[in-house]
C-alpha cells in the first residue's frame, strides 16, 4: 500500500485477501475538507445471510446491492408488514441480466437449446425473488417498457402494451429494443423437444447438469424451480450443482458445464459494449462458447460504423441472430 499513488479522496492502507479493505482520507486530496469521513473499512463477504445479518448487528453502515437473501425481502421491502418497507431499504432498477447460459460445444442441438427455453414461464421468479425484477425474454437489459414515459416511448417505436424492456442510450436522441429470444410456449418447447431427439438419437443427455455458485439465495431457489419445469414439462432428468464463487468462475470459464447461471452488469447505457461484445467468437467472456462467423462480420461493421443510431440498428440483427441461435436464456432484468 505504501507505494500506490492514487487521485481519490481516501488511500489504501491495508489489505487482507478474502477479509477487508481498509481506507484513509487522503492527506493529499485537492478538497481536504470534501472527504466526510477519517477512514473505510470494506468487508469481503460472499454470503448474503452473512452481509445482512451483520449489517443488522452493527457491524457494517451499509451493504451493496444484491446482499440480502430472498427469504429476507418479504420482510424488509415491507410485502409482510402492511406495505411498509424497513426506513433503510432501497431498490432500484439496475443494469444488469440474469440468464442462464449454455456450454453450446456440449449442448450442441439448437433445439434443445430452444425446448428448454421455450419451458420456463418468467412470470412467477419475482413471487421466489422479492426483489422487484422484471421478468424478460430479452437478453440486453432496460427499463420496463410500461414504465417509460410517452415521449421515451415514441422514441423508442413501442407502445404501453408492448412487453418486455427498452434501453434509452441518450435521452431524446437514442433508443435500443432488444430483440426477443423464444418465449413461453409449453406446445412449442415440446415440438422442438422432439426435434431435438430425432436429430441427436443416441447423442441425446440422459441427464442435464444445472450449474450455480453459492452464497445467493436466489440462485439456489431459481435454479429449484427450473429444475421442476424441466423435470415436470419436458420429462427430462435435470441435476443440480453447486459451487463456490471461485470455483464457479473458473469451471464455466473452462467449459466443465452444460447449463449455468450468469449474470451480466452494465457499467454504462451501451448495450454494444456492455452486453453483445461477450458472444464475439474470440471474447475471453464469451462462456457460451457460441461462435458464428456472420456475428463477428457484424461486429466489424458496427465497430467501423461512425454514426451511432445505425450501429444499433446493426446491433439489433446482430442480437437477433445471437438470440436466434439461443446460447442463453435470459430470465430477468435486476
Amino acid at each position: 500500500p505504501e507505494h500506490i499513488v492514487t487521485s481519490g479522496p481516501f488511500t489504501l492502507v491495508e489489505w487482507e485477501d478474502r477479509d477487508f479493505i481498509r481506507l484513509e482520507k487522503s492527506k493529499n486530496y485537492w478538497d481536504p475538507g470534501l472527504p466526510k469521513l477519517d477512514k473505510i473499512t470494506i468487508y469481503s463477504m460472499n454470503d448474503q445471510g452473512a452481509n445482512a445479518n451483520y449489517y443488522y448487528q452493527g457491524g457494517c453502515d451499509a451493504v451493496t446491492s444484491n446482499n440480502i437473501p430472498s427469504s429476507y425481502l418479504p420482510v424488509v421491502n415491507g410485502e409482510r408488514r402492511g406495505g411498509k418497507p424497513f426506513k433503510d431499504y432501497t431498490v432500484a432498477p439496475y443494469l444488469g441480466t440474469y440468464f442462464y447460459v449454455f456450454n453450446t460445444e456440449v449442448m450442441d442441438n439448437v433445439h434443445l437449446r430452444r425446448a428448454l427455453s421455450h419451458a420456463i414461464d418468467r412470470t412467477p421468479i419475482p413471487n421466489i425473488t422479492h426483489g422487484g425484477q422484471s421478468p424478460s425474454h430479452q437478453y440486453t437489459p432496460g427499463t420496463p417498457i410500461s414504465r417509460l414515459s410517452a415521449e421515451e416511448r415514441e422514441l423508442c417505436g413501442v407502445t404501453a402494451d408492448d412487453p418486455g424492456v427498452a434501453m434509452i442510450v441518450e435521452p431524446g436522441k437514442l433508443c435500443y429494443v432488444p430483440p426477443t429470444g423464444p418465449v413461453f410456449d409449453l406446445e412449442l418447447a415440446k415440438k422442438e423437444l422432439e426435434i431435438a431427439k430425432k436429430e441427436m438419437g443416441s447423442k441425446f443427455p440422459s441427464k442435464i447438469s444445472l450449474k450455480f455458485n453459492s452464497g445467493v439465495e436466489q440462485h439456489k431457489l431459481i435454479a429449484e424451480y427450473v429444475q421442476h419445469e424441466w423435470m415436470e414439462k419436458l420429462g427430462l432428468n435435470i441435476e443440480l450443482h453447486v459451487q463456490e464463487w471461485k470455483t464457479f468462475l473458473k469451471s464455466t470459464k473452462g467449459g466443465e458445464f452444460q447449463v449455468a447461471r450468469m449474470g451480466w452488469i452494465g457499467g454504462y447505457l451501451d448495450p454494444e459494449q456492455n452486453f453483445m461484445k461477450n458472444f464475439k467468437c474470440a471474447n475471453p467472456q464469451n462462456r457460451s462458447r457460441w461462435c458464428n462467423d456472420e456475428f463477428d462480420a457484424l461486429f466489424e461493421r458496427i465497430e467501423a460504423e461512425a454514426d451511432r443510431k445505425k450501429r444499433l440498428e446493426l446491433l439489433v440483427r446482430a442480437e437477433a441472430m445471437m438470440i436466434e441461435q439461443s446460447p442463453v436464456i435470459p430470465l430477468y432484468v435486476y
